[in-house]
């Protein structure tokens, strides 16, 4: 019995590495354990995948300088790369992630990373190793600047039309407006955006403009609702409202995207 404890305590500090070892490769992100000098002990199968590596030979013992040519920009990056390395041997871990654009050796496939890293202690509670994780933000990134270039493109569709556009949350809320807008009821942007209709309708059209986001959130379309706005100098402006619902990735109710139509000839004529 006494030998068996004996046997036990020699190979529980044998199983540990190996535990950890086993978590590393089963990470679905890509994994570099490093010592204290920088340099690079093993990587998972995850990292061999994204930069394209046949085994851990061709990157274990390098240090950051080494993998110089995975940098698109190493004269930037490796720096970056040095201090949060050095972040998490001061701190244990890294307190927020940087992002950096790497890319195979031989530059076939680039991509962007956000890399963390946190400390590997040993038995006594001593700093023995360094791991560093790196995320693929690749299509993440794409997403977000196609989802910027096309608010850009909304906004520039929106400045170009002659009728008042706004876009408004589910609260009433101002988000967005083109020149138009402001020029109509008399307020500037940065008076209107975050307001609610209440700056510009009063009584019993601002119970009718919360009705109408009611129809549109219902039905997902508004078509010639007609409303009186309240200018800045007081003015009364009939116009017609039309509106359409914007969802969130999720398929959620997020925004309303309207145009109001000031008829005031029009109902001058009749």
């Amino acid at each position: 019995m006494f030998k068996k404890k004996e046997i036990e305590k020699e190979a529980e500090p044998k199983a540990k590495p190996a535990a950890a070892a086993a978590v590393i490769e089963a990470m679905p992100d890509p994994l570099l354990v490093l010592n204290l000098d920088g340099e690079i002990l093993s990587v998972n199968s995850a990292h061999l995948k994204l930069f394209g590596h046949k085994s851990p030979d061709e990157i274990t013992g390098k240090s950051f300088e080494g993998m110089r040519n995975a940098f698109i920009n190493p004269e930037e990056d490796i720096p970056k790369m040095l201090e949060l390395f050095g972040e998490v041997i001061e701190k244990g871990f890294t307190e927020r992630p940087i992002e950096l654009n790497l890319q195979r050796p031989d530059g076939s496939k680039q991509f962007t990373v956000s890399a963390s890293g946190s400390i590997i202690r040993d038995v006594d509670g001593k700093p023995m190793n360094v791991v560093a994780v790196l995320r693929d933000i690749t299509e993440l990134k794409r997403a977000e600047e196609e989802r910027v270039a096309a608010l850009k493109r909304a906004a520039d569709v929106m400045e170009s039309m002659a009728d008042s556009v706004w876009v408004i949350d589910l609260e009433g809320r101002i988000a967005e407006l083109n020149e138009a807008t402001a020029s109509l009821v008399g307020f500037t942007k940065d008076e209107l955006i975050g307001n609610t209709f209440s700056l510009f309708a009063t009584g019993e059209e601002v119970e009718k403009a919360f009705k109408g986001m009611e129809i549109v959130v219902k039905e997902g379309i508004l078509r010639d609702y007609p409303i009186n706005i309240t200018t800045k100098d007081k003015r009364t402006i009939p116009v017609l409202f039309n509106g359409s619902l914007i969802r969130d990735e999720k398929g959620e109710p997020k925004y309303i995207i309207g145009a109001a139509r000031d008829i005031t000839e029009l109902k001058r004529a009749e």
